[in-house]
């Protein structure tokens, strides 16, 4: 189950969706988040980051968050920022040793490698969100 929320502001476009903890939830998020990008015209090569970083931070929230994930996406002419929010106050850990990085173990790795900046966000209910951008590509 998921519900959307689109919105446009002089250049500004943004979508907010929420999703079940499920599997398909991952599939879902990226592809809310590719529509958006495509109306906000982002290069092919931000896109396929932002696909890749919108996968890790969804697949966490379905894995070890609680409740429903929401996705906030936004796209300016200057970069891309998602962010995740779900109800568990676990946050993410960033694994950087080797024998760490066995399956189910890179996703913030690539967030922290591949995202212009990240972050994670305390929220009032208790939860958190966690966040990335990743700067548009400018013409020229």
């Amino acid at each position: 189950m998921w519900r959307a929320v689109v919105g446009e502001l002089s250049g500004q476009r943004t979508r907010t969706v929420a999703f079940d903890p499920a599997s398909v939830s991952v599939r879902r998020a990226r592809e809310v988040v590719k529509e958006l990008c495509a109306e906000g015209a982002v290069g092919q090569e931000t896109l396929d980051t932002v696909l890749l970083l919108t996968s890790e931070l969804v697949t966490n929230a379905v894995l070890h968050g609680e409740g429903q994930a929401v996705l906030d996406g936004h796209v300016d002419p200057r970069r891309v920022r998602v962010t995740i929010t779900d109800e568990s106050p676990k946050l993410p850990q960033v694994r950087h040793t080797e024998g760490q990085l066995t399956e189910g173990g890179r996703g913030m790795l690539l967030v922290e490698e591949l995202a212009t900046r990240w972050g994670v966000d305390a929220t009032t209910s208790g939860g958190k969100t966690v966040w990335f951008e990743v700067a548009q590509e400018q013409p020229g």
